[in-house]
């Protein structure tokens, strides 16, 4: 019988094992061939009419670099304003690109991605969606968060807290590229987007096409505040979708305030760079 390891408990009370019942582990995979350098390529995938699916994780494997964008298209809604880099949405299956609050997607909803090679060459994608089939109607009596596999002591020593978490459920999970362009060497850029009501950060991921990264400085436009007092190196200010740089407490987005930042490549040459703010929507 599937099992899951429960963190909801309060305080420092010990972790406990709750049998999921009749919930069956399910992987709905995603997959796609491309070209080099094309893009536009639109693979749908139909959630069973059997059961519900509990949406927990992104896991993707790949010939080449990619960026998708995903949309679902039982409430007509796209889960990102512009494409995503995979890196940054999926992990692997040892150490999954979980989403910070599992989403529950009706049956025979269909989830569309929508491909672009990174590669410059052939590329053979599998995106995997995984999660679990859930034959109860009912809504779950507790929430139970992931658990992040990769740690060395209970994952709520790292994530926003399970109260906190919880009171994002049912929202639609959602990826904000606050930064995605390329950088000449040791230049600067900026950026901005609008964010609506009902928006919340929980955990921020970024890539670097240069080892040598890139520095990273970000302003609320509604508290009038900056979040650094320097720019602030990449690997200490974000991480990957297998790792990602969690908040402690959720962050709610500028109510239609700009979240503005800058980036500066520290790269010799020019340089790719994404930042993405991860979390929920209403």
């Amino acid at each position: 019988m599937p099992m899951e390891i429960q963190q909801a408990m309060r305080g420092t009370s010990p972790r406990a094992a709750l049998v999921l019942g009749q919930d069956l582990p399910f992987w709905y995979p995603i997959n796609a061939v491309l070209t080099a350098l094309q893009s536009g390529v639109k693979v749908n995938i139909q959630v069973d009419n059997d059961s519900d699916f509990e949406w927990r994780a992104c896991i993707a494997n790949s010939t080449g670099l990619f960026s998708v964008t995903l949309t679902n298209n039982y409430i007509k809604r796209p889960l990102m304003p512009t494409p995503v880099n995979g890196e940054n949405i999926a992990g692997t299956a040892q150490q999954p690109g979980f989403l910070a609050v599992p989403k529950r997607l009706a049956r025979t909803s269909v989830i569309q991605a929508e491909f672009t090679d990174r590669s410059n060459a052939g590329n053979t994608i599998q995106f995997c969606l995984q999660g679990y089939k859930k034959y109860s109607q009912q809504p779950d009596a507790n929430f139970i968060p992931n658990v992040l596999g990769y740690r060395k002591a209970i994952s709520h020593v790292y994530m926003p807290t399970v109260e906190d978490l919880a009171t994002l459920r049912g929202k639609i999970p959602y990826w904000w590229p606050l930064f995605d362009g390329s950088i000449g060497a040791q230049q600067a850029a900026r950026s901005k987007f609008t964010a609506p009501d009902g928006c919340y950060v929980t955990h921020i991921v970024a890539s670097s096409a240069q080892a040598a990264g890139f520095a990273l400085q970000v302003f609320d436009t509604e508290r009038g505040e900056i979040m650094e007092d320097s720019p602030a190196v990449f690997p200490n200010h974000a991480g990957s979708a297998q790792r990602p740089f969690w908040l402690k407490k959720v962050y709610r987005l500028p109510s239609n305030g700009q979240i503005q930042c800058r980036v500066i490549n520290l790269a010799t040459v020019a340089n790719a760079v994404q930042v993405v703010l991860c979390g929920v929507r209403d």
